[in-house]
């Protein structure tokens, strides 16, 4: 992913990238140790922005997740001073916040719902997300995961931002993001993501999906087929 270093920050620790699709503006950029994506659509006199922040919540927290949402819209139409003024935001009023979110748990959405960019532009930020977090990972040196463990993080990560199917999102970003960073060159397919995840569940890395426990009810009603389909 091309992201450019934002000055006067620790090497590594501050990038940004953007870009436009159609009407819609976006924003992405790594603060250490947040990722933040602004989209900003046309609106009267100005823009609407959508800001979506992620990071871990509380220090000690290992898996990052979507930890505040916010809209609101700028008086502004020129894309450069736009983009001056989202940096400014952030710096000397959202930071901070961030942090308080953080601290108490952060947001929590139930569905994935903002002002519909393209589908190009969704899948962009969401892998975007996934990429600060697993480079903030790198640079502070945490125990390498295995690939169960990893899956199971950017699971949930993107279950944070309300996406319910995160297979196919996984299995582009391995397959565009790390496979050319490790050099593999892997296409990496949604049954291996589908088989990890249930590995990680066995782990109790996951919880079970909400139709395990009536499915189990259902069998308890019927022992004899559940014990002749033991090895299915």
């Amino acid at each position: 992913m091309e992201t450019n270093d934002k000055s006067q920050a620790p090497e590594g620790y501050k990038f940004s990238e953007a870009g436009s699709s159609g009407s819609c503006l976006y924003y992405n950029f790594g603060d250490f140790p947040f990722a933040v994506s602004v989209f900003a659509f046309p609106a009267e006199s100005g823009v609407t922005t959508d800001w979506y922040v992620s990071g871990r919540k509380k220090i000690d927290e290992p898996q990052p997740s979507l930890i505040m949402k916010m809209t609101f819209s700028i008086q502004e139409q020129d894309r450069w001073i736009i983009e001056g003024m989202i940096n400014k935001i952030w710096d000397n009023y959202f930071l901070e916040l961030a942090f308080g979110s953080a601290m108490v748990s952060g947001s929590l959405l139930g569905d994935f719902v903002y002002n519909n960019p393209t589908r190009h532009v969704e899948v962009g930020f969401l892998d975007f997300h996934l990429y600060a977090h697993d480079r903030f990972a790198d640079l502070q040196r945490e125990p390498k995961m295995s690939k169960v463990e990893r899956t199971a993080r950017w699971h949930l990560l993107l279950q944070s931002f309300g996406i319910k199917q995160t297979h196919q999102i996984i299995a582009n970003y391995e397959s565009n993001f790390i496979g050319i960073a490790d050099g593999s060159l892997k296409t990496v397919n949604t049954a291996t993501i589908n088989q990890r995840l249930q590995l990680a569940r066995k782990q109790g890395l996951l919880s079970q999906p909400d139709a395990q426990p009536i499915e189990r009810s259902a069998e308890k009603q019927q022992p004899k087929e559940d014990n002749n389909n033991e090895d299915d």
